[in-house]
C-alpha cells in the first residue's frame, strides 16, 4: 500500500512524495519504502494576455494596465487618484480633484484658482485676482481696503470713511459731507453728522498761526527743537486768555521721506509731544486733541531741503470756540502785545515780572507784555520794602502802577501780617517819600505796538533773605 503528495508550481515545475508497505511478504519484499519524484507540466496559459499567467493573475480576465500604480496585482486601475473620475480623463490621474467649484471636471486640483499667487487656503478671495498685501482681494484705488470692503472701490480714501475721500479729514466721507473742506464738531457723531461746522454760538476752523513761526523737528524724530519753545509758549498765552476757544486740534506733519504708515505714526507723535508742552504750560488736555496727517497735507516742495524742513510741522486750528473770542474764524490771529507803566517815587528799586527779574533800571515806562495775566513785584533796596500786585494786559492797552515807598519824613511803612513778605537781604533803611494816595491800576490811551519797543529781556531774579513786608 502506497499513500503520496503531489505539488504543481505555476511555472509548471511539481514534485510528487509517497511512503508504503507491501502486501505479502517474500524474498525481497522490503517491510516498507519511502520515495520522492519531479514534474513538469506546461501552465503557461495568460487569459487576458497582460504577462501574468492565470494562475498568479488576481484578474486573468481583466489585463493590467501598468500605469505604475499597484501593477503587480495584474489588475486594471481605472481611477489611481480616487477621485472619481477615470484615468482616461484625469488630467492628473496621481493627483485628487480638490472640487471647488473652478475647473472641477479636468481631475486636477486647483491650489490657487485665480492665480494671483496667493494659495487659496490664504486668499480672501480665491477667485477674484488681487495683491497680495490685501489678501488676495482687489483693490482698484490702492487706498488699502478691499474692493469688497471699500464703499467707494474707485476713489482712494482712509479707513475711518470705509474708503470713500474725506478732504477735511473729519470722518464724514465727501459723497455725504455737506461741507467737505470744513470739520463736523467733535460733538457731532460722524456716522449722523452731515459733516458741517456747527452755525450757532460756535464758530469752528479758525486757524492760528503763530506770525512767521512754526514747530519744527529734525527729521524722523519727534523731539521738539529748542526753538520752537518760544512760538508754543505764545500759544499757551494765547489761549489762556481766551477760555472761549474750547477745543483746537493740534496737527503733526511730516515731509515725503519714509513711507506712509511710519510718516503717519510719526506725525501722530509730533503732535502728541506738542500736546503735551502745552499741558506743561497749564493748558487742559480736555482742550486740545493731537493728530497725525502725515505727508497728506504738505505746504512746500519735497524736493529741496528747505521744502521738507517746512513741511515738517505742526500747526494749531481751533476746532470750536464762543463766539466773539477772536476775530472770525479762518482769519490769521497774530499775538499781539500790551505794556506796562511802572511809576515809583524813589529810583532805589527794581522788578520781577513772573519771577524774573528786569534788567532795567527804575521808573520803567512803556514796556511791552504779552496779553494776560501777569505777577509784578517791586522792590525797594534802601527801605526793603515790597509791593505786589498782579495785571491784565490787553491787546493795545498800556497799563500805569503807581508804587509809593516811604515818606517825606522818613517814617517806613508798618507791616502788614497779612502780606507775605519776600526773601530779601537786610539793607539799611533810608527816609524816602510817602505819598499821599494809595497805589492804583490807571488805564491809560493803548500805545502803537511800533511804539512799545522790544520785549523786556528778562533774567532770573537773586535769591535774598526775609527782612519783613510793608503795605503800600
Amino acid at each position: 500500500m502506497h499513500l503520496f503528495a503531489n505539488h504543481t508550481l505555476p511555472s509548471g515545475l511539481g514534485m510528487t512524495v509517497g511512503a508504503g508497505t507491501g502486501f505479502i511478504a517474500g524474498l525481497g519484499a522490503p517491510e516498507y519504502r519511502v520515495f520522492t519524484g519531479f514534474t513538469y507540466a506546461n501552465l503557461s496559459r495568460d487569459g487576458d494576455g497582460d504577462g501574468y499567467v492565470d494562475a498568479i493573475d488576481g484578474c486573468p480576465e481583466d489585463p493590467e494596465d501598468f500605469d505604475e500604480f499597484e501593477d503587480e496585482d495584474g489588475c486594471p486601475d481605472t481611477d489611481n487618484d480616487g477621485d472619481t473620475i477615470a484615468d482616461v480623463s484625469d488630467s492628473c490621474p496621481m493627483k485628487p480633484e480638490d472640487f471647488d467649484e473652478f475647473e472641477d471636471g479636468n481631475g486636477c486640483p486647483d491650489p490657487d484658482n485665480d492665480g494671483d499667487g496667493i494659495l487659496d487656503a490664504d486668499d480672501t478671495c480665491p477667485i477674484e485676482r488681487g495683491k497680495e498685501f490685501h489678501l488676495g482681494c482687489p483693490d482698484q484705488d490702492l487706498d488699502g481696503l478691499a474692493d469688497t470692503d471699500d464703499l467707494c472701490p474707485d476713489e482712494s480714501g482712509p479707513w475711518e470713511t470705509r474708503g470713500c475721500p474725506d478732504l477735511d479729514m473729519d470722518e464724514v466721507f465727501d459723497e455725504r459731507d455737506q461741507c467737505p473742506t470744513e470739520p463736523r464738531s467733535m460733538d457731532d457723531p460722524p456716522d449722523t453728522s452731515n459733516g458741517c461746522p456747527p452755525t450757532e454760538e460756535v464758530i469752528s476752523g479758525g486757524m492760528i498761526r503763530l506770525g512767521e513761526k512754526m514747530v519744527h523737528f529734525d527729521s524722523g524724530s519727534h523731539t521738539l527743537k529748542s526753538g520752537s519753545h518760544p512760538a508754543l509758549n505764545e500759544l499757551a498765552e494765547l489761549l489762556k486768555a481766551n477760555p472761549g476757544i474750547k477745543r483746537g486740534e493740534i496737527s503733526g506733519h511730516t515731509d515725503n521721506e519714509g513711507g506712509d504708515s511710519m510718516n503717519m505714526r510719526l506725525s501722530q507723535q509730533r503732535a502728541e509731544a506738542v500736546l503735551n508742552y502745552m499741558a506743561e504750560r497749564g493748558i487742559s488736555r480736555s482742550r486740545l486733541v493731537a493728530r497725525g496727517y502725515g505727508e497728506l497735507r504738505n505746504i512746500d516742495t519735497n524736493r529741496t531741503a528747505r521744502g521738507r524742513a517746512k513741511n515738517r510741522r505742526v500747526e494749531f486750528r481751533i476746532l470750536e470756540q464762543q463766539d466773539g473770542t477772536l476775530r472770525q474764524p479762518g482769519e490769521v490771529v497774530p499775538l499781539q502785545r500790551g505794556a506796562v507803566t511802572i511809576e515809583l517815587s524813589s529810583t532805589w528799586g527794581f522788578v520781577t515780572i513772573d519771577g524774573r527779574k528786569v534788567n532795567q533800571p527804575a521808573p520803567l515806562r512803556q514796556l511791552p507784555l504779552l496779553i494776560g495775566s501777569h505777577d509784578i513785584r517791586v522792590h525797594h533796596e534802601k527801605e526793603g520794602l515790597n509791593y505786589e500786585v498782579t495785571v491784565t494786559i490787553a491787546v493795545g492797552e498800556t497799563t500805569t502802577i503807581t508804587v509809593p515807598f516811604g515818606d517825606q519824613s522818613g517814617h517806613e511803612h508798618e507791616p502788614n501780617p497779612d502780606e507775605t513778605p519776600w526773601d530779601l537781604e537786610e539793607t539799611p533803611t533810608a527816609p524816602a517819600p510817602r505819598p499821599e494816595e494809595a497805589p492804583s491800576l490807571e488805564p491809560e490811551e493803548a500805545a502803537p505796538l511800533d511804539e512799545i519797543g522790544e520785549p523786556w529781556i528778562l533774567e532770573e531774579a537773586p535769591a535774598e533773605e526775609e527782612t519783613g513786608s510793608a503795605t503800600p
